[in-house]
């Protein structure tokens, strides 16, 4: 039987128990790579009292304050596909009440329908479980998202990355035009 939270740094390097987003920070922080600190609720499961009372002990430790509430489905930050932008994140969460209705928000985001649509045109299965994970909020200069494989042309030698200022809740949301890098091998 596996924990129901996991601080990021103890993740499992394993998709199916807290979703492909949360695997991969764990292995960046066990990498030495700079994350900001977090936990993550196993996929699959139900929010039920005592579930959230471990949730929000689990805050506690962290620290409190202001939180990012993010999607780490089983399918998510895969080799086949990555869903960015597809599943609920929800930035600066502050207060029990507002953490918990967060959480709720990013786990029934597995069934919009940009997601549907996504698996259908990836021949993927459907409602995929979703983990969540809670991370201390930063306040960057700049913000971005990275590839590793190339999105448009499927290249694997090729890192493609887009930035803007600040956050990047409005590159993901299409909001705004980002810088583009693309780095060769």
């Amino acid at each position: 039987m596996y924990p129901l939270i996991y601080t990021l740094a103890d993740a499992p390097d394993n998709a199916s128990i807290v979703g492909g987003k949360a695997a991969n920070l764990g292995r960046l922080i066990r990498a030495d790579f700079d994350v900001p600190s977090g936990f993550v609720i196993s996929s699959g499961i139900a929010l039920e009292s005592t579930l959230r009372g471990r949730i929000l002990a689990a805050y506690d430790q962290l620290g409190r304050g202001p939180v990012a509430v993010r999607s780490s489905a089983t399918n998510e930050d895969g080799v086949s596909a990555s869903f960015a932008g597809l599943y609920e994140t929800i930035l600066n969460v502050e207060g029990d009440t507002a953490l918990l209705s967060a959480i709720n928000k990013v786990r029934n985001s597995r069934h919009n329908e940009a997601v549907e649509a996504y698996l259908e045109a990836l021949d993927l299965p459907a409602a995929p479980r979703m983990g969540v994970i809670v991370q201390r909020m930063l306040s960057p200069d700049y913000s971005g998202v990275m590839f590793t494989c190339d999105p448009l042309s499927g290249e694997r030698d090729v890192v493609t990355i887009e930035a803007t200022r600040g956050l990047a809740d409005v590159l993901v949301g299409g909001r705004v035009t980002p810088s583009l890098f693309v780095v060769n091998d």
